[in-house]
């Protein structure tokens, strides 16, 4: 079973890639997920936006896989922000 932090980056991902045929896990790259380079920063920003959070460009791009993006978030929020983010007006993921 994935955590929490991994279960809500993997939600980002599949909203924004709904058609995607093979399933996403935590060693799933942005390229083998088929996000092209305009995808993959769309997503960043997702991710930022989802976790309230923003990453500093030489963070940001280094982001190009599952793995990359939870160490990443992890890096930049507070010890409670797992629980912090979500779309405005409804509770974060737990």
């Amino acid at each position: 079973m994935f955590d929490p932090l991994e279960e809500r980056v993997i939600s980002v991902i599949q909203k924004l890639r709904k058609t995607l045929d093979q399933p996403i896990t935590i060693d799933s790259t942005f390229e083998a997920l088929g996000l092209d380079s305009l995808d993959s920063l769309g997503l960043v920003f997702d991710l930022e936006e989802e976790f309230s959070v923003a990453f500093p460009n030489d963070e940001a791009v280094k982001i190009n896989s599952v793995r990359a993006a939870v160490e990443s978030l992890k890096k930049f929020l507070p010890k409670s922000g797992i629980n912090r983010g979500g779309a405005a007006g409804h509770p974060a993921a737990v």
